[in-house]
């Protein structure tokens, strides 16, 4: 599991996915936790590919189309903090 990285909105991070034939997951929460609060919106990007930014508010999205790759990953919430990390190193 790779560390949990929080973002601000706009901010964006990069992960690495597994390799081509395994899954990798997404996940996303509120930050800080608060039952109440909106699932935040983030966009995830396969980096150096042409392909749009594909956008999701799940918890868990299943990232494995970047499968080999690096992908960028952004908050699009306009006024609340993403915590995001995946299931792989």
């Amino acid at each position: 599991m790779s560390d949990r990285r929080s973002l601000n909105p706009g901010d964006s991070t990069v992960f690495t996915t597994r390799p081509i034939g395994l899954r990798t997951t997404l996940f996303c929460i509120p930050w800080p936790p608060d039952p109440s609060a909106f699932q935040p919106t983030i966009s995830w990007h396969i980096i150096l590919c042409c392909q749009p930014d594909h956008v999701t508010n799940a918890v868990s999205t299943d990232i494995s189309a970047a499968a080999g790759a690096l992908v960028t990953v952004r908050n699009l919430a306009s006024d609340q903090q993403a915590q995001v990390w995946t299931d792989y190193i």
